[in-house]
């Protein structure tokens, strides 16, 4: 039994994963799209744009069961302590094969508003 109470089969919770390394036991991964599905049980592309995903490029041969190695794309010893690249689902982007080459960014920083509410209990 797990924690919600039933007997979950392998890849009974494939599609809440977002990331090859939490798609688990008897699930399936397609890094172009970051979809994991039951093994078992994987959907074509026809499937997924049936289901209202249009933007996927995954068929059934694009899955794997084993995760590559974390391949970064410049070696980081602080990698660890940056945990927003993990919110922004940064190493699935990677293991997908997109680098950012010819990726131009434009940061536009206005400063800080020190009257915003969320900043009074600071010294700023």
């Amino acid at each position: 039994e797990d924690e919600d109470g039933d007997d979950d089969a392998p890849g009974d919770n494939c599609a809440a994963a977002m990331a090859c390394s939490a798609c688990g036991d008897g699930c399936a991964w397609c890094a172009a799209d970051l979809i994991c599905a039951a093994a078992d049980n994987i959907p074509t592309k026809s499937d997924l744009w049936d289901q209202g995903h249009t933007a996927v490029t995954c068929d059934v041969d694009d899955y794997v069961t084993t995760c590559p190695p974390r391949d970064d794309p410049v070696p980081d010893p602080y990698y660890e302590a940056q945990w927003y690249l993990g919110a922004i689902r940064a190493p699935e982007a990677w293991a997908a094969g997109y680098t950012g080459t010819g990726v131009q960014i434009l940061i536009n920083d206005e400063g800080v508003d020190n009257t915003h509410p969320d900043l009074a209990k600071l010294d700023v």
